[in-house]
Formats: C-alpha cells, sequence, structure tokens
C-alpha cells in the first residue's frame, strides 16, 4: 500500500493556514486600521473557504483509502 498518509500533513498545513486566516478576519472587524481587503467575500473564499474545503476533502479521502476494508470485511 502506497503511503498516502503524507497527504494528512497537507491537510492539516490547509486547515492551519484557513484558522489563522479566520482568526486574523475576525480581529480585522474589531480594529480600527483599514484591513476592509481581509474581509472581502472573495479574499475569503480563496484564502478560507478554499484550502479548508480541500483540506477536509483531502482528509476524507485519505481515511476512505485506509479504512475501506472495514466495509468490505465479512466475517464467515
Amino acid at each position: 500500500m502506497q503511503p498516502r498518509y503524507r497527504y494528512l500533513y497537507v491537510s492539516i498545513l490547509l486547515v492551519l493556514i484557513s484558522f489563522i486566516i479566520h482568526i486574523l478576519a475576525v480581529s480585522a472587524e474589531t480594529t480600527t486600521t483599514d484591513t476592509t481587503w481581509l474581509t472581502n467575500p472573495w479574499v475569503l473564499l480563496v484564502v478560507y473557504y478554499l484550502p479548508h474545503t480541500i483540506a477536509i476533502s483531502l482528509a476524507l479521502y485519505v481515511a476512505w483509502h485506509y479504512w475501506s476494508w472495514l466495509i468490505t470485511e465479512r466475517s464467515d
């Protein structure tokens, strides 16, 4: 079996990036400096929602790859 667990590290990195962007976007709403670009819906889509969606999909794929034998296993 190929070592696909390494994709989980990529998934963790993408979640970490989206988490940091989310924290910055929430704090940008409360600051007085000009950070309106960070709360723009397109910026949030590209740097928060897309990496988060890719990370979850990637982790789900890897988990399905490693644990799919549980569905096909039969006790005879």
